[in-house]
């Protein structure tokens, strides 16, 4: 499962579905993906191109989530799906019909619908009754639940989180929360500021109380797409402690 897109100062986030070739673990593999480079869970295989994160071919990947469809987030699409035309690509209901049903308002809102895939359709996100730490509903993206997608509006209508319950690089189990814009970093999140560009404060900060809260209740590493700090809070698996 991957994530698509690039953000201004730290490429955005993504997971792969499957097991990493390269060791021995059935558990995600978190890699970070843009249109023109990615980062690998292990800083000696950051850098390489987003359509083969980590040595794979796009067309292996499982499937792909944005957070929401912002320029700086979904300008991969485009290019990933040329790569791999079938490829799966997940987006909520509240989002989609916010954006992908009204893409003038999308552009005027920060999306270049002009650069999604031709007759972009992609996966609808419809929350189920599956309660994780304080949601009380979420929806997993792999049949083993260890990829898990969770609403975190406020930045924009049907913006998501992801919770990537991996391992690290050295195989330790890790829980990861990859929280898109819901929060700019972690600076802000401690403060719960909501970013100043926001659809619905309200939400927003509703968004940043249920993943510091998550953050109390398990290890996490949280990565923000814009924190310039977050490649190494995800090469060192530096855990989260809400303030």
């Amino acid at each position: 499962m991957a994530e698509i897109g690039h953000a201004s100062t730290v490429v955005n986030e993504s997971v792969v579905d499957g097991k990493d070739e390269s060791s021995s673990t059935k558990l995600p593999t978190l890699e970070f993906l843009s249109t023109g480079t990615q980062l690998h869970h292990r800083a000696e295989r950051w850098h390489r191109p987003a359509t083969q994160p980590a040595g794979r071919q796009a067309n292996r990947l499982k499937g792909g989530d944005t957070s929401h469809l912002h320029n700086d987030h979904a300008g991969g699409l485009e290019d990933l799906i040329a790569a791999a035309p079938d490829l799966p690509v997940y987006v909520s209901r509240e989002h989609w019909k916010a954006f992908g049903e009204h893409p003038f308002f999308a552009s005027m809102e920060g999306a270049t619908p002009n650069h999604w895939p031709k007759n972009f359709s992609p996966k609808i996100i419809d929350y189920e009754d599956r309660p994780v730490g304080p949601w009380k509903k979420s929806y997993p993206l792999t049949s083993d639940g260890k990829i898990v997608a969770v609403d975190t509006s406020g930045h924009v209508a049907g913006h998501l989180a992801l919770l990537v319950f991996g391992e690290n690089g050295t195989g330790e189990a890790t829980t990861y929360v990859l929280p898109g814009d819901a929060t700019y970093g972690i600076d802000v999140l401690d403060k719960e500021e909501p970013d100043g560009i926001n659809d619905d404060p309200v939400r927003a900060l509703q968004s940043l109380r249920l993943i510091k809260e998550f953050a109390r209740q398990t290890d996490v590493v949280v990565l923000p797409s814009h924190d310039t700090n977050t490649p190494r809070f995800l090469a060192e698996g530096v855990v989260y402690r809400p303030k």
